[in-house]
């Protein structure tokens, strides 16, 4: 039962008594693969070509013939209905040698995307993924030259599909396909190449990334059943980033003041914007302050300040080599600054700190602080004049 939503704004003692009184679902996120970061996961051509590698016995992932016996395997357990409609039995045979075409041209002009084709018998196979089941099954049905005996047609889904309008054709899921495989691997694991071990197991949790959904019922339903605490919550939250963000402006405010510090004001743009402020110099924009605050909003409470170089700043680093700071300056000097390779930006000085809640109430003290005490600025100053003798 979904709880009716009360539009009477909570107060803080209700968002509490929220917190407390519900375990927040953990959402994990899927596994990232080979697929996702080609930007490829949902490409039917590309899961169609994968298919068609490892079903070919001849291939060098030596996998043999684990592809198609446990798709012979699985269409068996899926055959009884076929059967009984048809009044005919299936003869699949595939033990002497067959061929794997993708993408086959049918009687009308059409394309199959696989056909497994033997000396006696076929298996057409239609891969869909997020597209609508609209082919006509008939044509490509016909245009495979075999006895209705020894072929079979599967729509290949990543969720099961109940009707398949052609009495021939019947439905296999992405995920039992791959079920039955891994479940028949054992003893084809002595043969195998590592590197297509490897890469089937990527293939198989992408398959499984495609077919699992982004957020159970369970989950769903919470969001639902508390949606009105839950985004008072992030508007509170936001709230608080909004604080966060003022306290950083009040310390630029204080050390352009007291220090007379040359720089100005960098607020980041899109997400970035919601986890750095840059305090950029006026006349060279490749030296800056940054204050990343992002873990302040987390458990944390972590502050880091940098002080930063980019772009035309780093294409000589030794000069900076040269330069004398004293021992708390150095303990502040990163230490992968002269091996960084990052030709865009590097932190030069960088140091985190753990905040405690006082400490947070008067952040922008606490910054201007922390970066005038512990030679932040003096390092600042001490880069400035390099760079205007440069």
């Amino acid at each position: 039962m979904k709880k009716k939503l009360n539009k009477k704004k909570k107060t803080l003692e209700d968002l509490k008594k929220f917190l407390l009184e519900n375990d927040i679902p953990k959402l994990r996120g899927k596994p990232q693969t080979f697929f996702g970061i080609a930007k490829q996961p949902h490409y039917e051509d590309v899961l169609t070509n994968w298919y068609a590698f490892f079903l070919d016995e001849n291939e060098e992932h030596n996998f043999h013939d684990l592809f198609i016996q446990s798709l012979l395997e699985l269409i068996q357990e899926k055959i009884g209905d076929i059967e009984s409609n048809t009044q005919q039995k299936k003869e699949l045979r595939f033990d002497t040698g067959f061929t794997c075409v993708t993408q086959k041209t049918t009687l009308k002009n059409g394309r199959i995307d696989l056909v497994i084709e033997s000396t006696g018998a076929a298996i057409i196979i239609e891969n869909k993924v997020y597209h609508f089941l609209a082919n006509d099954l008939e044509d490509y049905w016909s245009s495979t030259q075999k006895q209705s005996k020894n072929k079979i047609g599967i729509v290949l889904t990543l969720q099961p599909k109940p009707y398949i309008d052609h009495p021939h054709f019947i439905n296999l899921t992405h995920v039992e396909l791959l079920a039955k495989i891994y479940n028949n691997i054992g003893s084809y694991l002595v043969e195998a190449t590592p590197k297509y071990i490897t890469f089937l197991n990527d293939f198989h949790q992408n398959i499984i990334n495609l077919s699992a959904p982004v957020m159970n019922p369970k989950n769903l339903n919470f969001y639902y059943q508390f949606q009105q605490e839950i985004n008072e919550l992030v508007t509170y939250k936001n709230k608080v980033r909004e604080y966060i963000e003022e306290e950083i402006k009040k310390s630029f405010s204080i050390l352009t003041e007291k220090e007379k510090l040359n720089v100005k004001l960098n607020e980041s743009k899109g997400n970035l914007g919601k986890r750095i402020t840059y305090f950029e110099h006026k006349e060279n924009k490749d030296l800056m302050f940054t204050i990343s605050y992002h873990g302040l909003l987390e458990e944390e409470h972590l502050i880091r300040l940098i002080v930063e170089l980019k772009g035309k700043a780093l294409k000589n680093k030794e000069v900076y080599g040269k330069i004398k700071f004293n021992d708390q300056e150095k303990e502040l000097i990163s230490d992968s600054f002269y091996t960084s390779t990052n030709k865009a930006y590097a932190h030069f000085a960088i140091e985190k700190y753990h905040l405690q809640e006082s400490e947070i109430e008067n952040l922008g003290e606490y910054i201007a602080e922390k970066l005038e005490e512990k030679g932040f600025i003096s390092i600042f100053k001490k880069l400035e004049a390099e760079l205007e003798t440069a």
